[in-house]
Order: structure tokens, then sequence, then C-alpha cells
């Protein structure tokens, strides 16, 4: 509760974030000053990351088309749609979100897939504690085993398949022997697991992704806003902190008296951004790297919004899985407006 002071290294995401975390000074009621560092090239970042994260139309489309033609119950790896699609885990996360809230999929929970572990006691000691039938399944069971250096590996899906027997049944069976102390158990390969609620027409599919596309588009204008408040409140020619609690409904009669305007009378920290607006001028060096870069013909720099993540250093499953990082194009123009990449890139 005595925290006296609170810095900013970089600008924050959103009003709502730089709040939260002034909020944690001086809670026991005695004074407390925060300083708020920041740049335009702190903005460029921040606005990078947003554009960064929103997914191609293209690959929008590909993963709707294939959800919506799954059986009745299915399941899914958001870490293999990641690499697939090129979309960050949390991305993915948030398109089956829209999918669940158009009421076309529901969630049956998560699950595992793999499950390692490491007896404690013999087999023959472990299957002297249960009947004959359980024996049996059990020897059955083990014999899908594989073993690696220290663990043993139990894919459940080919166990179900091999043995004729439930998902249910083998975990808790496994969970059992854990319990009583005969291996030790770890989990690992999740998947989650659905419920197709609506079936979709081709037309319907269509419209639903152009839905999607939209939210993605609306996410990301949603998120350069929050950014342009900050840079609001910084520029603010007035009591900093009515503005700050004007944003969030709470009026106030008078200034504050101790924010940096009412203080000083003046904002000698404002952001310039005239430097972010443009044009971008790539010199000649810089062209022929992007030039041989996108010759190379490399699968993870198919689209426009692909190569732009990448040349502003942003990462992806697909650049990552590719070796890209170390690529002497990556991030060559990290400190530039990602508007502003893209835009030459596509002229």
């Amino acid at each position: 509760s005595d925290i006296r002071y609170v810095y900013h290294f970089n600008l924050p995401k959103s009003l709502e974030n730089y709040t939260q975390e002034i909020g944690r000074a001086g809670r026991d009621s005695q004074e407390a000053i925060c300083e708020l560092l920041g740049s335009s090239q702190d903005l460029t970042v921040l606005e990078n990351f947003s554009y960064g994260d929103t997914p191609d139309n293209e690959s929008i489309r590909e993963i709707a088309a294939m959800i919506t033609d799954q059986q009745n119950y299915f399941d899914i790896s958001v870490y293999e749609l990641s690499h697939k699609y090129d979309m960050r885990p949390l991305v993915v996360n948030t398109l089956l979100t829209y999918l669940e809230l158009e009421n076309v999929i529901a969630s049956t929970g998560p699950f595992y897939t793999t499950y390692k572990f490491i007896p404690h006691r013999s087999s023959e000691k472990i299957f002297a504690d249960f009947d004959q039938e359980r024996v049996t399944f059990l020897r059955a069971m083990f014999s899908c085993s594989k073993k690696g250096k220290k663990w043993f590996s139990l894919d459940i899906n080919e166990v179900v398949t091999r043995l004729a027997t439930s998902r249910e049944r083998i975990v808790a069976a496994l969970n059992y022997l854990e319990e009583k102390g005969d291996l030790d158990l770890q989990v690992s390969g999740v998947r989650r697991g659905y419920r197709m609620i609506k079936r979709l027409t081709v037309t319907e599919t269509s419209e639903l992704t152009v839905k999607l596309q939209e939210n993605f588009k609306i996410r990301e204008e949603q998120d350069i806003k929050r950014l342009e408040l900050v840079v609001s409140l910084i520029n603010q020619k007035d009591c900093q902190t009515r503005f700050l609690l004007d944003y969030f409904g709470e009026k106030m009669a008078e200034n504050c008296g101790h924010c940096e305007f009412c203080l000083s009378g003046n904002l000698s920290g404002n952001l310039d951004e005239s430097a972010r607006r443009g044009p971008l001028e790539i010199s000649t060096t810089a062209a022929a790297i992007i030039k041989k870069t996108l010759a190379e013909d490399h699968p993870a720099l198919t689209t426009k919004r692909q190569q732009t993540r990448f040349f502003c250093g942003l990462s992806s499953p697909q650049a990552g899985r590719s070796g890209l990082y170390k690529h002497r194009g990556f991030g060559l123009f990290a400190n530039m407006p990602f508007g502003l990449v893209k835009e030459w890139l596509s002229s």
C-alpha cells in the first residue's frame, strides 16, 4: 500500500491499463508520483502488434470452411491450426470464440491425447491388486505404450481403437494408478472438443466468413483507437486527471492541481506523430534485401500481411517454424508503421 513511485518505461496499451497500473501507487492515501516515459516509436511498436495479430482474410475463410465442414462432434488442436493457418494461438482462440458467439459450434471441453507415465512398481506387482478382467485390460493398455529414455507414452486415440474401449476408461485407469502411487503421470497434446450446433449452407458459410473478417477488422480498429486515447491523454492541453476521469464517466468540477499540465501549465513532453505519417523512404540497400527475400519464395511469406509482419519484426507461427527469425530481412523495418510498410509492399 505504500508504493511511492510508478514508472512506465513504455506507453501503456490503453487508458484502462494505465489507470489500473498507476492505481497501485499511494493506496495508503499518501502522495505518490507516476511518471510516463514514451515516444512515438513506442506507439509504432504497439500499433504493429495490433495490426500483426489480424489474420489474412484467406486464412479466416479457410479455417471457417474447415470447421463448418466437421462432423457433429469433433476436436481440434489450437497449436496445429495456429501453424497451418499462420495465426498466433490467441488469435485462433478468438476466432473459435466468434464461432461460438454465432451459435455455430459449442465447446465440449478440452482433453489430452498423450499420457506419459513412469511406473514405480513392476507390472506384475501392479496387476496383483486387481481381478482378472481388469488385469487383462491393464496388460493390453500397457502393451500399447512406447518407451522413451525415461517415460512411457500412450496415444489415447490409438489405445481406444486397439482395445475397442472408451477414452474415459483409459483415463480413469491411469488416474487411479497415479492415486495409488503406482506411477507418475504427465499429460500433453491438449485438444479442444466441440459440438456442431448449426449446419450451414455454402451461402451461409460465405456470409459467416465475411462477418468473421469484419469482426477482426473492428477488433483491430478498437485496439488502435485505445492507443490513440493514450496519446490524447499525454497531449491533453488541459487537466489530464479530468480527461482520464471523464473517460470513465466521472466528472470533476475543478482541475486536479497535481498533474503535469496543472503544475506547469504546458506539456513539454507531447508526442510528435508527424514522423509516423510517411511517406515510407526505403534505401537502395533495403529495397535490394526485400527483393532478394521475396524472390526466395518462402511459404511463410506468401501474402502481403505475412510479408509486412516479417519485415516489421513481428513473429508468426509459420515464420518461426521456417527458421526465418535469423534471416537478414527479419525486422528490417521494425521501427516503421505497419500500414506504411504494407502499403509500400503492395505498390
